[in-house]
């Protein structure tokens, strides 16, 4: 038996070929968490949208699980999840998760990262929110002789990317492209998103952004990105220390 941390102080357990999941998708494609799922309603599998369904009891964790057995894996699973909860708030859909939320609240996916002046701080960039030239977000794009996880598209173009990493990095021939190309990516790891994704759902109904600290990032090949939104460092601008 084997188990994978989900979502902050949970686990996702891996027993044979039983999985206990951790969020399915409803039939509009959101994400639920089982605590707030009815049992009467038709959840799918994040990762081969197969019919899930609904487990829960006074000893257990809440989760969903296959009919049947199934070849999905943990790891494709936590994956799966995690790149749909990143699409899922640039579409505004996660205000539906919870009817606390304000549905007319609009959200987005930000980064934080070391400020580079003094390595105490931080400050952001919101990757993806309120900006006019991202018309989709959409997984698994074509990004030259690469796929990524979540491409963010203007007229079907990506314009930047997330990687979003379980147990294996990505490769650093990618980046080396990345870089010679001038396309900005961001790695995150599954596990951070589907934590921020629970930690956010916490506080409603302010759930307005996906914060996302990243592994690693290339934003410094587009000075527009690197600029875009930008939250300043309290500890070298503190007066300044509002959203811009």
């Amino acid at each position: 038996m084997a188990f994978l941390r989900y979502p902050v102080g949970c686990y996702l357990e891996v027993k044979m070929n039983s999985l206990r999941i951790p969020y399915a998708l409803t039939q509009n494609k959101n994400i639920v968490n089982p605590r707030m799922a009815n049992k009467d309603d038709k959840f799918f599998c994040p990762q081969c949208d197969s019919n899930v369904i609904l487990k829960s009891g006074d000893i257990r964790q809440p989760h969903f699980a296959h009919k049947k057995d199934t070849e999905c894996s943990a790891e494709s699973v936590i994956h799966a999840t995690a790149k749909k909860m990143i699409i899922l708030a640039w579409k505004n859909s996660a205000n539906m998760i919870d009817p606390r939320h304000d549905p007319f609240s609009p959200c987005g996916v930000s980064i934080f990262r070391k400020c580079p002046k003094c390595d105490k701080g931080a400050y952001g960039n919101v990757l993806v929110g309120d900006i006019g030239d991202i018309d989709n977000v959409k997984d698994e794009v074509g990004v030259g002789n690469y796929r990524v996880d979540v491409g963010f598209m203007s007229c079907g173009i990506p314009q930047y990317a997330i990687e979003v990493v379980h147990t294996h990095k990505v490769q650093s021939e990618k980046w080396d492209d990345f870089k010679k190309w001038k396309f900005p990516c961001v790695e995150v790891e599954c596990q951070h998103v589907i934590d921020r994704w629970n930690l956010s759902l916490q506080d409603p109904p302010s759930f307005r952004r996906l914060f996302l600290e990243p592994i690693q990032n290339n934003f410094n090949n587009d000075p527009i990105l690197e600029q875009r939104y930008r939250y300043d460092c309290k500890h070298c601008n503190p007066e300044l220390f509002t959203i811009l």
